[in-house]
């Protein structure tokens, strides 16, 4: 997909094109800390970063979402949630080379795989940021490929994230390389564990 096609895309939403912006996608649930997105989204300078939430619930009737839409009224106002969406989309903003911050602010996710899936685009300009907990000290090594840390603390977070954001572009350049070398590494890991288990089941039943 080219920049001229992302462009529409984000035309289509209401998306700035000439922001950099802190992105965060996913279903829409209490669990998922997207009330803290919104929040640490309304410490940083609008002027210089967007806040882009894409959620929705399983139904679009969900009260839910008239919720988050109060909390990023209150909290967030200049800050954008898109809760009825096509499901590319957030796949689309992890290619921008405008989205500088996934944030993944999930209060419990033991196997929660986005920021490996981030990876697989390797977006030079992106930095992923997730909560300092489950699975995903699993899957970030803190300063190496991403950062952990504890999101509910909403000012401190949002300090640090401006302090990520200052990070030149050849320092999360390498950070984006050590983060698609370890999904690579992962995907492969994974699918050979998978063959190996499929072999063994075969001659189990050939037995």
């Amino acid at each position: 997909m080219g920049e001229h096609e992302i462009e529409k895309i984000l035309d289509q939403y209401g998306i700035p094109k000439d922001k950099k912006l802190m992105l965060s996608f996913g279903r829409l649930e209490p669990y998922k800390g997207f009330d803290l997105t919104i929040k640490i989204g309304g410490h940083l300078d609008p002027k210089t970063i967007i806040t882009v939430l894409i959620a929705q619930p399983y139904s679009q009737q969900d009260p839910i979402i008239g919720e988050y839409r109060q909390l990023m009224e209150k909290y967030n106002p200049k800050g954008i949630f898109i809760s009825d969406y096509d499901f590319n989309l957030p796949h689309v903003l992890l290619r921008w080379h405008r989205t500088k911050i996934l944030l993944v602010p999930s209060l419990a996710e033991p196997f929660g795989l986005i920021p490996e899936e981030a990876r697989l685009y390797k977006n030079p300009y992106l930095r992923i940021v997730a909560m300092n907990r489950d699975g995903y000290l699993e899957q970030i090594s803190d300063g190496k490929d991403g950062f952990l840390m504890d999101l509910t603390t909403v000012g401190e977070s949002s300090e640090k994230i401006n302090k990520i954001l200052s990070l030149s572009n050849k320092q999360a350049n390498e950070m984006a390389d050590t983060g698609f070398a370890r999904a690579i590494a992962n995907y492969n890991l994974a699918n050979n564990l998978y063959q190996s288990a499929s072999k063994i089941i075969e001659e189990c039943q050939r037995q």
